[in-house]
């Protein structure tokens, strides 16, 4: 009869439907994670069974999906599952279904952001607001957290070259602590420089410093996230050796 399993994510309730006359419930496809789950907030991770056109599907369930603003040409083999942000203008971003809250007045106080992707400019925007605060970014020289309230949490950092593959961790602690982590291993320490407990982030979207595409560069991207604690080193760093795999490195 042709009917294709329900748990192919190509298959839906109406293929079942007219393929067998019977009517029957779709069962839910999840998507596989490969790191650490525990607290594990949100996860893009563009292998093939979470692309859908422009949309990388959020692994955890949230349903906070992110949407690419340009049209994606996605190429489902290399490193696992790639897409090449190929726009450099407004359009070149993701933007999330809802914002992420981290600080005063939201639940979390701690997170921990990851990025994994290629940059071909001078300042590389990872997690932004759309409104030039609210980023988290490389300069060539700093690593640069820009809260809600314009205060900073820099490190000088000048060690990642552009067109290179990198994955990218910083953390924050409720005391403003900060650690900065690249391809597994820590680049350093900083603090914020204000009062964290005082101050918060709001994250709309990947790339998107300002609504003229200011900093706005392409590149390539495979996978970032966010969880609602500090990782640790050595979590980092077994994250680290999944996300090899992952990308066959």
């Amino acid at each position: 009869m042709g009917l294709r399993a329900l748990n192919n994510p190509n298959s839906s309730f109406e293929d079942v439907f007219s393929n067998t006359g019977i009517l029957v419930a779709a069962a839910s496809v999840d998507i596989p994670i490969d790191i650490d789950d525990t607290d594990l907030q949100h996860y893009w991770n563009a292998i093939p069974a979470a692309v859908s056109g422009n949309v990388v599907t959020d692994s955890t369930g949230s349903g906070n999906d992110i949407t690419a603003q340009w049209s994606v040409s996605y190429d489902s083999v290399t490193r696992g599952g790639e897409i090449p942000v190929t726009t450099d203008d407004s359009t070149g971003y993701f933007a999330f279904g809802s914002d992420v809250t981290f600080g005063s007045g939201y639940t979390d106080q701690e997170w921990t952001f990851f990025w994994c992707g290629e940059r071909s400019a001078t300042w590389w925007m990872w997690a932004t607001g759309s409104d030039a605060n609210n980023f988290l970014g490389y300069s060539g020289s700093i690593l640069r957290l820009d809260s809600n309230q314009d205060v900073k949490g820099d490190l000088s950092y000048s060690s990642m070259s552009n067109d290179t593959l990198y994955c990218v961790y910083v953390t924050m602690a409720s005391n403003g602590a900060m650690e900065w982590y690249v391809n597994g291993s820590s680049v350093g320490s900083t603090t914020y420089s204000g009062t964290w407990s005082n101050d918060n982030v709001i994250f709309d979207s990947l790339n998107h410093y300002d609504g003229s595409g200011s900093y706005q560069e392409a590149g390539k991207y495979y996978f970032a996230g966010f969880y609602s604690r500090v990782l640790s080193g050595s979590e980092v760093s077994t994250n680290w050796t999944a996300h090899e795999t992952r990308l066959g490195i």
